[in-house]
C-alpha cells in the first residue's frame, strides 16, 4: 500500500480491522525539497497553469479564477498548493470549480496559513479545467505594494512540482508597470542628451537561479565577485577558520576539462564557465561530498574577469574552492554541480605559500 502525503500533513493515524494481530512495516521516503524557479511561467512542465485576478472594490476581495491543462496523459490526478498573500485569507467553501469543467475536486479544500491545499483530477489530455476561489485581505492596514508574490503549483506523487506560477497582488503588478515605465522613459532621455554611452551587453543581466537536469536549481544571485588570487593576502588561521565554519566545504584538485553555457531566465541571460576538477582532497567537518568519480564541476560566470584570465586547463596547476556545501547540487546525471558567488572562494595555489595557506606546510 502505498500513501502519499500532501505538503499540508503534520500527523496521520493508520487504524486496521481484523482478528488477529498484524505486523505492520513503515518505510518513508522524502525527497529534498527543491528550490524552485522564480520566472513567472513555466513552459516545461506538465501542467499549463494561467491566472486571472480581478478586484471586486465593493466587497473588497479579490477573485482568482486558475485555469490547468495538463499536456501528458500520465499525469491526471496532482495537489494544488494555491498560495495565499500575507495576511489574507479564505474558507474552503470559497474554492469552486468553473462551469462543466473536466476538473474535478477529490476532497474538500483545505486552508492553512499560508495556501489552500486541494486534490483535484484532470481526465482529459490538452483540455482546460478552470476553479476560482475568493480571497479576503486582513483587517489590518496594509501596503498592497509591498506584498511578495505568491506561488500556485501542482504536485504529483511521483514527479513532484508538474505545473508552477507566480502571482502578485494586483495594485503591486498596476504600480509595478507605472514605474517601470516612468524609469525607462528617464534612461530614455538621457540617453538621447549623452554623447557616447557603451551598451551594457545582456551578459550583464542578473539572473535569479540556476537549474540543473532533474529540476533541481540553485541561487545565481551574486555571481560576479568571486573571490580569486587573495590567498597571498590570507594567513593559513583565517581560511582554515572559513573552512571550518558550519556548512563551508573545501576542494583541492586539477581541472581537466572547460566548457560554456549560457542560462537564460525570462528576459535576462548569463554566460558560465564549467570547470570540470578532478578533486584529490576533500575538507569538510561532518560530511562527505557525493561525487562520481571523484569528479565536480565548478561554475563560473563570465562576468568574473579577474578570475577567468588567471584560471585555464593546465595539468601542472592546482586549485582549490571553498563554498557552501548546502548548495552542491546533484543532477539526474549524477554530476555534483556547484555555483561560485561572491563569499566564495576560487583559488591557483601556484605558489608554496598558498598551498601552506590551505593545506599545511607539508602539503605539495
Amino acid at each position: 500500500m502505498l500513501i502519499y502525503l500532501p505538503t499540508n500533513v503534520r500527523n496521520i493515524t493508520i487504524k486496521t480491522k481484523g482478528f488477529g494481530k498484524v505486523k505492520a512495516g513503515i518505510r518513508v521516503l522524502a525527497a529534498r525539497r527543491q528550490r524552485n524557479r522564480r520566472e513567472l511561467s513555466e513552459p516545461d512542465l506538465p501542467i499549463k497553469m494561467t491566472v486571472n485576478q480581478q478586484k471586486d472594490q465593493q466587497r473588497d476581495i479579490i477573485m482568482q479564477t486558475v485555469c490547468l491543462t495538463s499536456l501528458s496523459p500520465l499525469i491526471d490526478t496532482f495537489e494544488i498548493v494555491h498560495g495565499l498573500f500575507t495576511g489574507f485569507t479564505t474558507y474552503f467553501d470559497k474554492v469552486e470549480i468553473v462551469g462543466q469543467s473536466d476538473l474535478k475536486m477529490i476532497n474538500l479544500p483545505m486552508v492553512s496559513s499560508y495556501a489552500i491545499h486541494m486534490t483535484v483530477q484532470l481526465n482529459k489530455t490538452n483540455t482546460q479545467g478552470c476553479y476560482k476561489v475568493a480571497v479576503f485581505p486582513p483587517n489590518h492596514p496594509h501596503e498592497p505594494t509591498s506584498l511578495a508574490p505568491v506561488e500556485i503549483s501542482c504536485r504529483h506523487p511521483v514527479n513532484d512540482i508538474v505545473g508552477q506560477v507566480l502571482i502578485s497582488h494586483p495594485d503591486a503588478v498596476a504600480r509595478g508597470k507605472t514605474k517601470r515605465n516612468a524609469a525607462v522613459h528617464a534612461v530614455l532621455r538621457l540617453r538621447k542628451h549623452s554623447s557616447k554611452r557603451r551598451a551594457r551587453a545582456a551578459i550583464d543581466e542578473t539572473i535569479e537561479s540556476v537549474c540543473f537536469n532533474g529540476g533541481q536549481c540553485t541561487c545565481g544571485e551574486s555571481t560576479c565577485a568571486v573571490r580569486c588570487n587573495s590567498c597571498q593576502r590570507s594567513t593559513p588561521q583565517s581560511v582554515r577558520k572559513e573552512i571550518c565554519r558550519d556548512g563551508a566545504f573545501g576542494i583541492f584538485g586539477k581541472l581537466i576539462e572547460k566548457r560554456e553555457s549560457t542560462i537564460s531566465v525570462g528576459s535576462s541571460t548569463a554566460i558560465y564557465n564549467i570547470y570540470k576538477m578532478h578533486v584529490l582532497q576533500t575538507l569538510m567537518r561532518d560530511e562527505i561530498i557525493e561525487m562520481r568519480n571523484n569528479q565536480i564541476e565548478i561554475w563560473l560566470r563570465k562576468c568574473n574577469q579577474r578570475c577567468n584570465k588567471d584560471i585555464s586547463i593546465n595539468k601542472e596547476e592546482s586549485y582549490f574552492v571553498i563554498g557552501d556545501r548546502n548548495d552542491l547540487i546533484v543532477d539526474t546525471d549524477a554530476r555534483t554541480n556547484y555555483v561560485l558567488r561572491l563569499t566564495d572562494r576560487f583559488e591557483k595555489s601556484r605558489t608554496q605559500h598558498c598551498r601552506a595557506t590551505i593545506f599545511g606546510p607539508t602539503q605539495e
